[in-house]
């Protein structure tokens, strides 16, 4: 789902998104998972990409949790993300 690749703030201008940041408190997006993963964010060092697997799972279960949360369940993103 490549609307969720990006911060939402980047994709759609602030008033097609209304109130989008006082219902999301912490937006993140599949990019910024990539990103963090790529510069080692969810490692402690060592061969293993993910050594911490909790920050990494709480991160994308995150973009998925606030596409609900902004979009009434009926919305095609709330679909998407469950």
């Amino acid at each position: 789902a490549s609307f969720l690749e990006k911060p939402v703030t980047e994709i759609w201008p602030p008033e097609s998104i209304p109130g989008y940041l006082d219902i999301i408190d912490q937006p993140m997006d599949l990019g910024t998972v990539q990103c963090r993963l790529l510069n080692g964010d969810y490692s402690a060092g060592g061969r293993n990409p993910v050594t911490d697997i909790k920050a990494f799972a709480e991160d994308v279960r995150l973009v998925f949790e606030n596409a609900m949360l902004y979009n009434d369940e009926f919305n095609i993103y709330y679909q998407l993300a469950k």
